[in-house]
């Protein structure tokens, strides 16, 4: 039997504030009821992670991107990584955080900040370039 309190558990793991994690663990079970015969964990997680992408999107779009907390990998998994996060400028750090927190496409994120779709891939790969180089340096 899959608990509800640990997909929250789960999520808020994961980053996710734990009124979203309720909020998206409630959807996922109630999708896994409505769309499938069975319920096992890696089929409610990934749906609760989809459903919990679903609210950020939502989110994303009510608040102004100054507020949102950009790409907070869990401290003590990631050290280095959020070191090197912190290192490349607001620009870089935003497109990777839209690209890969959010799941926006390059499509969304040009559309969000009124720029060319080349642009916004061209500022990604330039962004990803920076964080491997970073990486590898340290």
């Amino acid at each position: 039997m899959i608990e509800q309190s640990r997909i929250v558990k789960y999520l808020c793991a994961c980053g996710a504030q734990h009124s979203d994690a309720e909020d998206a663990a409630q959807e996922a079970l109630t999708y896994c009821i409505e769309h499938q015969s069975r319920l096992d964990w890696p089929l409610v997680i990934r749906v609760a992670k989809n459903k919990w992408i679903d609210i950020l999107r939502k989110h994303a779009r009510e608040t102004p991107m100054e507020d949102v907390c950009v790409l907070t990998p869990d401290k003590h998994d990631h050290p280095h990584l959020l070191s090197c996060l912190s290192r490349l400028s607001t620009s870089y750090r935003e497109a990777l955080h839209e690209r890969y927190w959010l799941n926006l496409s390059p499509t969304e994120a040009a559309q969000r900040h009124g720029i060319k779709v080349q642009s916004q891939k061209n500022k990604l790969q330039r962004a990803k370039r920076k964080l491997r180089e970073l990486m590898a340096a340290a």
